[in-house]
């Protein structure tokens, strides 16, 4: 069995790193438990499960749609919120595993439950922080930690074509939608990212993203400013412009409206052509209009998109 591992997470608190299950172990775990899931009801999306190594629980998110980058954002978001200031936590983590088409990422178990509407005032609280986190100095462009394709609702299937080098590019791609769509607007994301630079942006702030730690982890009671909110799930998470921030927090979702009025955040100008350029792409089912040039020479020949010699 060659699985490829990936085990470089700087430890939170300066922990010791605990003692895991062999990789092919947890692996086989997965596989099994995945295995009986669809032998039982095949209409149910199985994504994760607990496993038990070193005398405590750890929780395994695996899947074909499971990547590195998501691990490493994940882990870079949990070190900056281990303050006893912070009003949020997310789960640390310790391993990432890729076995053929599949990734695996081991972190910490969260014993707790999902947010309701009640908890919205926390999730606010929660999200205003973690939307002040910025980039690493050392971060390539937009996207996760290291580096990829961007996954946001401005995209059609929220999952960028391109990896983009550069904001300028992101920014060139954008208004090159909105001059193919004869749109007047334009996007001038320099000014923002000057005043914030690239910023955490939690493109998915569904219920199911968050939990509330049990009572017997919590500091105290159940009020909204002793609550312990846990952010999960961050392959819709990367760092972004503010505006790209801002145009999720409008998503229909109804726990989203639910939250957004107890979201701060700084003042977005650029969001509206933002989503205009966004619905703009809905008629072609594809990301791959108005590219810049630098982008287009990506595109496989023989592609409706591909530039013509």
């Amino acid at each position: 069995m060659s699985i490829l591992v990936e085990d470089d997470f700087e430890p939170i608190n300066s922990h010791s790193k605990p003692i895991l299950p062999s990789d092919a172990s947890i692996v086989e775990q997965c596989n099994l438990a995945y295995a009986a899931s669809m032998r039982a009801d095949r209409r149910v999306y199985f994504s994760g499960m607990a496993i038990v190594g070193d005398h405590q629980r750890f929780w395994v998110k695996f899947g074909g749609n499971i990547r590195l980058c998501e691990a490493r954002t994940q882990h870079y978001v949990a070190l900056r919120c281990v303050d006893a200031d912070a009003p949020v936590r997310v789960p640390a983590v310790y391993r990432f595993l890729q076995y053929k088409s599949k990734g695996y990422i081991i972190m910490d178990f969260i014993d707790g439950r999902i947010c309701t509407y009640k908890d919205a005032q926390a999730v606010g609280a929660a999200v205003s922080f973690l939307i002040t986190i910025p980039a690493p100095v050392d971060q390539p462009g937009p996207g996760p930690i290291g580096g990829g394709t961007i996954c946001h609702d401005f995209f059609v299937d929220r999952r960028s074509s391109f990896a983009y080098p550069t904001v300028k590019l992101l920014e060139s791609h954008v208004n090159g939608i909105l001059t193919h769509e004869r749109r007047p607007q334009r996007v001038d994301l320099t000014p923002e990212l000057e005043a914030y630079g690239l910023r955490l942006c939690l493109s998915d702030t569904n219920c199911g993203n968050f939990m509330v730690l049990n009572s017997d982890n919590q500091i105290g009671g159940n009020d909204d400013d002793k609550k312990i909110i846990v952010a999960l799930d961050f392959d819709a998470s990367c760092f972004l412009p503010i505006s790209f921030f801002e145009l999720a927090i409008h998503h229909p979702d109804p726990f989203t409206r639910s939250i957004k009025p107890f979201v701060v955040r700084p003042l977005s100008t650029q969001a509206q052509a933002l989503d205009i350029a966004s619905f703009s792409l809905v008629k072609y089912q594809t990301d791959k209009v108005g590219l810049p040039a630098e982008l287009r020479k990506l595109i496989p020949a023989g592609s409706p998109w591909a530039p013509k010699n």
